[in-house]
């Protein structure tokens, strides 16, 4: 038993080291640019377009995921 706890012990250590290898994701900055043309569903369940809410005024988009998806 002590041999199977030191073991996995040991395979945790060497996962653990692992995660630190991972190369790092860059993302490019797109900051300022324009959004692609999108169209999504409101909570009426009507399509509703970036272009016709951007013709008017400025838009903030602004992604909240639920807790009930």
């Amino acid at each position: 038993m002590a041999c199977l706890r030191r073991c996995l012990t040991a395979l945790a250590l060497i996962g653990l080291t692992q995660l630190g290898c991972a190369d790092e994701v860059v993302l490019p900055d797109i900051t300022g640019q324009a959004a692609p043309e999108f169209t999504l569903k409101n909570q009426a369940g009507e399509d509703v377009a970036l272009a016709d809410l951007v013709a008017n005024s400025r838009v903030a988009l602004v992604f909240v995921r639920s807790a009930d998806w």
